[in-house]
């Protein structure tokens, strides 16, 4: 992109800012609730509904690879820390989620957001 100059007219000038204004709001929100502990915990979908992110993460793909393993005990995977990064994988793509998904509701929250 050497030599090209991106064009952004006032509409979505305006609204890189509000998506610039709900990160550092969010960003804001998980380091309260890292601080403090979960504000509005909804116990129904293992979510706080203020920083929205999930109370606790699942790995139901690596879990099903261990529970397989588990019925042959005579065998020891050679493959273990691939298993446990495999593990961290699953869990940082749902962070990922729970960041973009928690982006999209503080933009539509009247009083952060843009009103997409």
């Amino acid at each position: 992109m050497a030599g090209k100059m991106l064009i952004v007219d006032e509409k979505s000038g305006a609204a890189i800012r509000e998506l610039v204004n709900c990160a550092l709001v969010l960003n804001q929100r998980y380091n309260e609730c890292d601080k403090n502990g979960h504000r509005k915990i909804d116990e129904a979908s293992s979510m706080c509904n203020y920083c929205y992110r999930h109370l606790s993460y699942e790995t139901p793909e690596t879990d099903r690879i261990y529970k397989e393993r588990k019925k042959h005990p005579e065998y020891q995977p050679c493959d273990a820390p691939l298993l446990v990064e495999r593990e961290m994988s699953e869990i940082e793509i749902q962070k990922s989620f729970d960041w973009s998904s928690g982006i999209r509701k503080l933009m539509e929250e009247p009083e952060t957001g843009y009103n997409v």
